[in-house]
């Protein structure tokens, strides 16, 4: 796991699979952005979902047969929004963007996944510094480096970034600087 901003982090296919991993960075969240990669979204036992849970049933009055496993149950949110690593309709991009923003703006602590974790998944997180955080395309890119030094946007995607900036990224926002 890379952490990219507090709530935001980096991985691959095989992490996100991995319950004790998730709970150890206590993810609730995951966005896979990898089109050719599908899994079952995890659940993690976790003690702040217990007492969560607890809260819950003692202020809503809920069923008391609720079973202890069912309060230590933590759902991770999952959203998959499938890109190629190459070229892709501006909607699809879009769409991952929305999706971990509207997934941050929910107070999730995301991970955004691709199959290795070094192209796409971190295409969407350079975009999403650019956008919500007023970073360069280069800015972003040098800080997701930074902390994921196995990043590697493939040429076909870097094209596609170009295509789209503008569109994906509002100009007020910050000006490209693609080099």
């Amino acid at each position: 796991m890379h952490p990219i901003t507090q709530n935001l982090y980096l991985s691959n296919k095989d992490n996100i699979q991995n319950p004790k991993l998730l709970k150890r960075y206590e993810i609730s969240g995951i966005l896979n952005v990898a089109v050719e990669v599908n899994i079952d979204a995890p659940r993690v036992f976790s003690f702040h979902a217990f007492i969560k849970n607890v809260k819950s049933l003692f202020t809503l009055g809920l069923n008391h047969h609720t079973s202890v496993l069912r309060l230590l149950k933590h759902d991770i949110q999952y959203q998959k929004v499938g890109l190629y690593d190459g070229e892709n309709p501006f909607s699809e991009l879009q769409q991952a963007l929305v999706t971990l923003e509207d997934m941050l703006d929910n107070g999730r602590r995301v991970v955004v996944s691709c199959r290795m974790g070094r192209s796409r998944g971190p295409t969407i997180g350079v975009l999403y510094l650019c956008r919500n955080h007023g970073m360069t395309f280069r800015e972003a890119c040098i800080h997701v480096a930074r902390v994921h030094l196995e990043m590697d946007i493939s040429p076909r995607l870097l094209e596609c970034i170009r295509k789209y900036y503008s569109q994906l990224v509002p100009p007020a926002t910050v000006s490209p600087d693609l080099s």
